[in-house]
């Protein structure tokens, strides 16, 4: 399906001169310059981007499109993103208390006892809450 989407795509391309595709943009509400699309990142996690905003231009992306483009990045790519980060944070968090108590045996065993102890004496949210950091276990 792709493939002939891309084949079509070609075709209407040499059949389409440029001031043809220029009327045919601005019907399908292409603005006129990429610096046109008004986009919309209230949500704070990252701005417009005049490089993409261009690539869509060049595309023929309606400023619909464009603002979906942005939505779904912030949908899909942000959380995906902040994961990735917590992972790393969590592994260098682990580092530390390896380091802290002389190595990756000895810091699994005393894991294990502090566990079992904050377990028996603190509410399970607690636990959860101070076991994801080195001051949290400190």
């Amino acid at each position: 399906m792709i493939k002939s989407y891309l084949e079509l795509e070609k075709k209407l391309g040499k059949m389409i001169d440029p001031e043809d595709r220029a009327r045919l943009n601005q019907m399908l509400g292409v603005p006129a310059a990429p610096s046109d699309y008004c986009i919309n990142c209230d949500h704070g996690m990252f701005t417009p981007d005049d490089e993409i905003n261009q690539r869509m231009h060049q595309a023929g992306f309606a400023p619909r499109q464009a603002q979906l483009v942005y939505d779904l990045a912030a949908e899909r790519m942000v959380p995906m993103i902040l994961e990735v980060a917590n992972e790393y944070q969590s592994e260098r968090e682990q580092e530390r208390l390896i380091a802290e108590f002389g190595g990756r045996e000895r810091w699994q065993e005393l894991a294990r006892q502090i566990q079992a102890w904050a377990g028996a004496n603190l509410p399970p949210d607690a636990v959860r809450g101070l076991s994801t950091t080195y001051d949290g276990v400190m």
